[in-house]
């Protein structure tokens, strides 16, 4: 399966999931995208670290979701469809890692 050019950058951004508490886990990108950490992969992760997090603001049509993170702003991207019931003020975890190019 072809992972998209936005779906790479999800991944790179998102990794693996945004955890929601008691609401469950929404992916942070289609799951043919997330399958990319199997034994048959060659594609190297590094950096991969989780970070908890508090959403201030969502952009559920391009998928933009502004949070806060150890006294840090960031902006990240999932595809719109995985932050169908994100919420400011959720707590959540990013799990990050990124790929080289």
């Amino acid at each position: 399966m072809k992972i998209s050019e936005m779906n790479k950058i999800a991944l790179i951004l998102g990794a693996a999931a945004l955890s929601l508490g008691s609401a469950g886990t929404v992916l942070a990108a289609d799951t043919g995208a997330m399958a990319s950490t199997s034994s048959t992969s060659s594609t190297v992760v590094m950096g991969e670290h989780s970070m908890p997090a508090t959403v201030i603001h969502v952009n559920h049509k391009t998928g933009l979701m502004h949070v806060t993170s150890d006294g840090m702003k960031l902006t990240v991207h999932f595809p719109p469809a995985a932050l169908a019931k994100v919420k400011k003020g959720d707590k959540i975890d990013l799990h990050l890692g990124f790929s080289p190019g």
